[in-house]
């Protein structure tokens, strides 16, 4: 029984050493790499557009992606909306890099041979600019789902020579039991052979048969237990990437058209755009960043400011801080921001419509109105700016349709009545408009005045708000007709007017021209609210002689 004793106590020491020898050997000469590398094979191409796919973001499981980029010059490398990148890519020759398996794989579409840059363009999140190389770290913690885009001068080959890195995540978590349990088994065995030496000396058979079957158990208990555990946990140490996802807060909504970092870097140009602009009062530098009517009724006020110093100049647009805002969802064009900012305590908040016409285009705004006293804007949802755009002419889910909205404003102006309609509440604008109408026929007694406002379709734009109300963003044309009441009778025309005219009395009747811009909050359908002016603005556009 002493033979098997000291047997089995010798077991026990090989196999410890040998356990800690495979604890030792996981944690050194089998330990994996602590990142895991992949190449585009043979890069090369000519294609003007490389786009590295969402996959190979993926790559990571969550974690950020280390992307290195060479180059022989400069190019720009950016980051955008997964669909937002395909759309801006669109029908240029493009070399596509994706996932495949741990690996990278690339292959090109043909197609136009020329694209504008990225950098700085509205529609990516973010880009930068590098000549040689550059490494970029591709974050998975903010919940978009995106793509990157290389480019060089727009014409010549996009970089193709790219390697991604990604921590790796099959570590040997199995290397400290293994380490534990073979100094465990090391020192029990380096025990039984001691203490059977002890024995020897004394010359004693001290506890007899049942002590060797109780040590014979206990051994056997040692190692069935230390192999189920060890096999257990290296088990459970196999990577399941598929469960794994991200971790990260992200931005408020991945699924909007614009990130916050967007929503800032495209205010602080608007800003900067236009305030130049007004310095210079030059429209056509207002361009890059506005159209439609708030740059015709910008315009026209730098030209009546050119002949009338003392005119009132447009208020200025400010960046920020931003007081609300909605953005568009999905994935089509045009796209709608309206944004509320205001710059100081002593300013009427603004009330921003911006509008995106392609993927390749900037926002511009086309909406530049005062938030009206006593109104709300409505919010877009909860603590979520993303916001359904909606048919204009459609009236599904609300009290009238956003059109039939602008006409009965419209209505309610041209009848000249402070009266209002069972569909238009009381407020500030129509009061004003109202009361400069009537004041004009007043102290006009020898011209018969007719205004006439009609609602411009064409640019009607519509969010869906939270309770299912809508936001109308819209256009009014008044158009005053001045006739002299007697014949051979001469109009004389203020100083605005005649800069506009380009005379000062005119024998003929004279037809003014104003722009209004409207923002309107349309009630869900069901509810007993009319509906309500909640920013606007007027300006005078032009003066025609019949």
């Amino acid at each position: 029984m002493r033979r098997a004793r000291r047997f089995s106590a010798a077991a026990l020491v090989l196999i410890g050493a040998l356990t800690l020898l495979a604890g030792v050997g996981m944690r050194t000469w089998w330990l994996p790499p602590a990142t895991i590398s992949a190449s585009v094979p043979a890069p090369s191409g000519s294609a003007p557009v490389t786009v590295i796919d969402r996959g190979v973001g993926g790559l990571g499981q969550g974690k950020d992606v280390t992307v290195s980029v060479r180059a022989a010059g400069a190019f720009v490398l950016a980051r955008g909306r997964a669909t937002d990148v395909e759309a801006w890519v669109g029908p240029a020759a493009h070399t596509t890099v994706s996932a495949r398996g741990d690996g990278l794989a690339a292959t090109t579409t043909a197609g136009e041979t020329r694209v504008p840059s990225p950098d700085g363009a509205d529609l990516f999140i973010s880009s930068q600019r590098a000549t040689g190389e550059l490494t970029h770290t591709w974050t998975g913690a903010d919940g978009v789902d995106s793509s990157l885009v290389l480019t060089a001068d727009g014409s010549a080959a996009a970089p193709t020579d790219i390697t991604v890195s990604w921590a790796n995540d099959r570590g040997t978590p199995g290397a400290v039991p293994l380490l534990v349990l073979g100094a465990a088994a090391l020192l029990l065995g380096a025990a039984l052979l001691w203490f059977g030496r002890g024995g020897r000396r004394r010359g004693g058979r001290r506890g007899g048969s049942g002590e060797h079957v109780v040590l014979s158990t206990g051994l056997g208990t040692v190692l069935v237990s230390g192999m189920l555990v060890s096999g257990f946990l290296t088990a459970g140490s196999l990577p399941a990437r598929a469960a794994e996802g991200s971790t990260g807060t992200g931005f408020a909504d991945a699924g909007i058209a614009l990130q916050p970092p967007q929503v800032d870097r495209i205010m602080g140009s608007v800003a900067t755009v236009v305030g130049r602009a007004d310095d210079a009062r030059s429209g056509a530098a207002l361009q890059p960043r506005m159209s439609g009517a708030a740059l015709a009724e910008r315009t026209a006020n730098y030209r009546i400011r050119s002949r009338t110093p003392g005119y009132r100049a447009p208020a200025a647009i400010a960046a920020g801080p931003v007081l609300a805002q909605m953005i568009t969802t999905g994935a089509d064009w045009p796209r709608t921001v309206v944004i509320v900012t205001k710059d100081d305590a002593g300013t009427v908040p603004q009330i921003l419509t911006l509008v995106q016409a392609s993927p390749r285009e900037n926002y511009r705004v086309v909406s530049a109105v005062g938030l009206l006293p006593g109104t709300t804007f409505p919010q877009a949802g909860s603590d979520q700016p993303g916001a359904r755009p909606l048919d204009p002419a459609g009236g599904d889910g609300l009290t009238t349709s956003p059109r039939a909205a602008l006409t009965s404003l419209a209505s309610v102006l041209t009848a000249g009545r402070t009266a209002y309609t069972a569909t238009v509440a009381k407020n500030r604008f129509v009061d004003a408009i109202i009361a400069g109408q009537t004041a004009a026929a007043r102290t006009n007694p020898g011209a018969r005045l007719t205004a006439r406002h009609t609602s411009d379709p064409a640019g009607t734009r519509v969010l869906q708000t939270s309770d299912g109300g809508a936001l109308v963003i819209g256009t009014l044309r008044n158009t005053v007709a001045v006739t002299p009441k007697e014949k051979g009778g001469r109009l004389t025309l203020r100083s605005e007017l005649a800069a506009l005219a380009g005379v000062k009395e005119s024998g003929t009747p004279v037809d003014i021209g104003y722009g209004e811009s409207v923002v309107l909050y349309v009630p869900a359908a069901g509810s007993r609210e009319a509906l309500q002016v909640i920013g606007a603005a007027q300006e005078l556009l032009s003066v025609t002689r019949r």
